[in-house]
């Protein structure tokens, strides 16, 4: 699913037009985007809790069928833990996915 999928599935499930609906996810993807960047966690019941964190750099790693090592990089990461009956209704399924 894409964003402009999205945007089509709201306005279809709502009173919403496209546009209207458009904007609506728009907003909704800005203002997590903003939290996450505080560094706050967010919580949507029954789908998912996003934490903010950073992952110190550092650490030297070999490179397969490369001759030298490399240094990891700190960066900024966001982890993604699904609630438990979303976690559940995903292992419930078989996923079939086209190859990209």
């Amino acid at each position: 699913m894409t964003k402009t999928d999205l945007y089509k599935d709201v306005a279809e499930n709502s009173e919403l037009t496209t546009k209207e609906a458009k904007r609506a996810v728009e907003i909704v993807l800005e203002r997590l985007q903003e939290n996450l960047v505080k560094g706050e966690i967010i919580t949507i019941t029954n789908f998912a809790t996003l934490r903010p964190y950073h992952r110190e750099g550092g650490a030297t790693k070999k490179v397969p069928n490369v001759d030298k090592d490399v240094e990891s990089k700190s960066k900024n990461k966001v982890q993604i833990k699904f609630a438990p009956n979303f976690d559940k209704r995903l292992q419930d399924v078989t996923i079939k996915r086209e190859r990209t």
